[in-house]
Order: C-alpha cells, then structure tokens, then sequence
C-alpha cells in the first residue's frame, strides 16, 4: 500500500505524510515515470515533491526539468522584473542547477507543441521587457529552448493496481490523474494543443541548428517555435473556427471545412515528433 488512509492525524500532519508517500513512491520509479508525473500534476500542491524528487538529483533527465521550468511561467518574471529570476525560487534553483553541471542525462523528450503557449507568452515578455528598458537575457541558458530529443516516456512499468492507489493519493492531495501511457495523456489533453492544427511548427533541422545559439534569444526561440506574427495568425484563425453556440458572426464553409479537417494538420508533430 502507498499510503495508509487509516493513519489518524491532524490536516498538516496527513498532507505531509501524504506528500511523502508520494516522493517515496517516485524516487525509485524510471524517469519516464518523473516526465510523466511533470506533465500531470497539480502544482498548487505537489511541487514540493518534484523539488525533492527531480529538481535535486543532479541526474535527472533534462526534459523533465525543462518541462517543468516551462510550467512556471518564466515569462510573467522576464516581463516585470529586471532581474527575472529572483521572482521565483524554483526558477532560480534550476538556474543555479544548471550552473553546477546537474541536468546532463537527456534520454527523454516531450513534442514542442506541449510548451508552445508559454514559450510564445514568453517571447511576448521579451519584446515589453526590451520597451521597458530591461535588460536583454544574455545568459539565459539556450537548452531551455529546446527541441527535446530522445525517446517518448513509457508507463507500462506501472501496474494497473499501483497507478490506481497512485491516483487516489493525488485526489487526496487536491486532484490530478497519472495516465497509463504517454498517448492516453495526449488523447485526454489534445483539446489544449488545439492549436497544433493551425500553427506548422519550424523543421526539426532548422529548430536544432547550432548557429541558433549565435542569434538574439527571441530569433533562436522564433526560430524553433514559429515567429509571434505566425503564432498569432494561428490562434486568431483557431478562434474564428472554433464551433460554439451563439456566434456571431456565422462561420463560413470555408471555416468549417477547416475545422472539420483540423487532424490532417499538426497531429504528427503532437503525437509522434519533437
């Protein structure tokens, strides 16, 4: 049994022994269980566990802690703050991380289209914090960008049993559900990467040029996620296909075709490519 819902205690007492549980039960699972758990989880109660678990071990897999940097929202900081960074800890510690060598292991990956909203939201906090008059990030640290190559995260580790008692312990902890694989996760979010269908994301050669580390951050970052007037072409166009009661004004049938053939664009980069 993973946790015990028997053990009486105070609230305090039961979530920290509820959150222990948990890193007891990830640390010695494969990091495909740790990238998975990443894109999963609820953050307003479990990031303590990853800090432990994954942000900590100077081992783990590079993907996992670029997926969860990229969670953080670096760009609200990049956008208000001269010095970025010190607005969040976690932020700060995977900086400080890199700095000392942690994150080599990059065996895992994760599409681009999983983190393209807020690498976007990103290079939009770029162009304001440049009309601010901030700073440009020189040292920011380029792997962050991406692509992640390697091999996508296998599940089937986990007994059908476990992952259940896994569940019901991350329902205790305020929600969020561990699924069994890597598509079955794609499947029950594909809603959220709508824009995969509108937005064709650059060649996988040109997104890993090495000479992209020679130009600005916002070009390198253009150059692996599609410019901001492209990203923003995509989202007005997914905006005005999207079906929902009481528009106005009514779609054309050329809208509505391109709804209606949105799989045929965008599925492969999402399901199968990085």
């Amino acid at each position: 049994m993973i946790y015990d819902e028997s053990f009486d205690e105070d609230a305090e007492r039961a979530e920290e022994a509820r959150l222990d549980a948990l890193a007891n039960w990830l640390n010695p699972q494969p990091q495909d269980v740790w990238l998975m758990f990443v894109k999963q989880m609820n953050h307003d109660f479990t990031t303590s566990v990853v800090r432990s678990v994954m942000l900590d071990n100077p081992d783990c897999d590079f993907a996992i802690v670029a997926r969860f940097f990229w969670e953080l929202d670096p760009g609200y900081w990049v956008e208000s703050r001269e010095d970025w960074a010190a607005g969040s800890d976690l932020i700060q510690l995977i900086l400080s991380n890199l700095d000392k060598g942690y994150y080599q292991a990059s065996e895992l990956c994760f599409s681009r289209v999983e983190i393209v909203l807020e690498v976007q939201a990103f290079a939009l906090a770029l162009e304001r914090r440049a009309k601010k008059g901030f700073a440009p990030l020189s040292d920011f640290p380029r792997r962050l960008v991406g692509p992640f190559s390697g091999r996508l995260p296998d599940m089937s580790c986990i007994p059908a049993n476990e992952l259940a008692e896994v569940n019901a312990l991350l329902g205790q902890l305020g929600g969020g559900e561990m699924h069994p694989s890597n598509r079955a996760w794609q499947e029950a979010f594909e809603s959220n990467h709508w824009i995969r269908h509108y937005l064709k994301l650059p060649a996988i050669e040109t997104a890993t040029d090495p000479a992209l580390r020679d130009k600005s951050l916002s070009d390198h970052i253009a150059a692996v996620y599609a410019s901001p007037a492209a990203f923003n072409k995509a989202r007005k166009r997914l905006s005005a296909d999207l079906p929902h009661l009481g528009r106005r004004p009514r779609r054309s049938l050329l809208s509505k075709l391109r709804w209606a053939t949105r799989n045929q664009r965008g599925d492969e980069q999402f399901f199968e490519g990085y």
